[in-house]
């Protein structure tokens, strides 16, 4: 009988450009070693590249940036570009209010990405546009989008997704309804979507679906069969499809076009509070 090691944990933080300069220099990359990285100040495209290009940014498995903006008064003027990068084994990446020039992920960039959280950017992201075959959770928080018409086919690009959340997420409201194909899909959650008028799921493995303060909710929709298109076999489904719990509040969804609540997959409906993430 084999005996499977388990991998070492090193994580490494930087709260300044030279500490990180340092990190980058002195760190030994070895094969057995989980490296995680935290980054406390404003990154700039230019040093963003830098992590990327360096023997830590191959074999990062998680990267944070995080900061205190009101002890930062420069972090408008320090933007990342995902587009210019690339992290090889990747798996986690998360920025809180750090710039971001757009919210674009690729599978050349990122082809092992399991879990992106992007919030409180100190700017409007100019896109959302995600290619992410292995992103499994996906969270947004403070976001205006500037253009936000490939939401759906970019969650869409994501077959193995299981969560979405958000709070305040703005800028939705560019298409009367994003269409959304999830076969793996089990929880959504979106708050304060203000101008949001209207989603279409096809998601056969959906528990649960909660909208929260999202005023111009106008239609949700639940398909009960992939729609016809370039799917690989990655989005087929077999069996039969689950049961799902709607929460909502403050959100007209009775009112709302579309069968979520009268699907007959839908087991129960509430409109308590309670059932809410807390941000």
């Amino acid at each position: 009988m084999y005996q499977v090691e388990s991998m070492t944990e090193e994580a490494l933080e930087a709260s300044s450009l030279d500490e990180l300069e340092d990190v980058l220099s002195r760190t030994m990359v070895e094969p057995d070693i989980n490296y995680s990285l935290s980054i406390h100040f404003p990154v700039t495209a230019s040093t963003f590249v830098m992590i990327s290009k360096s023997e830590l940014g191959d074999a990062l498995q998680s990267l944070e940036i995080s900061f205190d903006p009101d002890e930062l008064r420069d972090s408008q003027k320090a933007t990342i570009d995902t587009s210019k990068v690339s992290f090889p084994i990747m798996r986690k990446f998360q920025t809180i209010c750090q710039s971001v020039k757009s919210i674009k992920f690729s599978a050349a960039s990122f082809p092992m990405l399991e879990e992106l959280t992007i919030e409180q950017p100190n700017n409007h992201p100019q896109k959302i546009e995600l290619d992410l075959p292995n992103l499994r959770t996906l969270r947004l928080d403070h976001i205006y989008l500037a253009d936000s018409r490939k939401f759906g086919s970019s969650l869409s690009k994501s077959p193995k997704l299981e969560c979405f959340r958000s709070y305040k997420l703005w800028g939705l409201g560019c298409l009367p309804e994003h269409v959304i194909i999830a076969p793996k899909l089990q929880d959504w959650e979106m708050q304060r979507s203000d101008d949001l008028k209207g989603l279409v799921f096809w998601a056969p493995s959906l528990a649960g679906i909660r909208f929260k303060s999202c005023s111009e909710l106008q239609v949700v929709h639940m398909m009960d069969e992939l729609p016809p298109g370039k799917w690989g076999p990655e989005y087929q489904f077999n069996g039969e499809p689950s049961k799902y719990d709607v929460s909502f509040y403050c959100v007209d969804l009775p009112s709302c076009q579309g069968n979520l609540i009268r699907n007959k997959r839908c087991a129960d409906i509430s409109d308590d509070m309670d059932d809410f993430q807390i941000f």
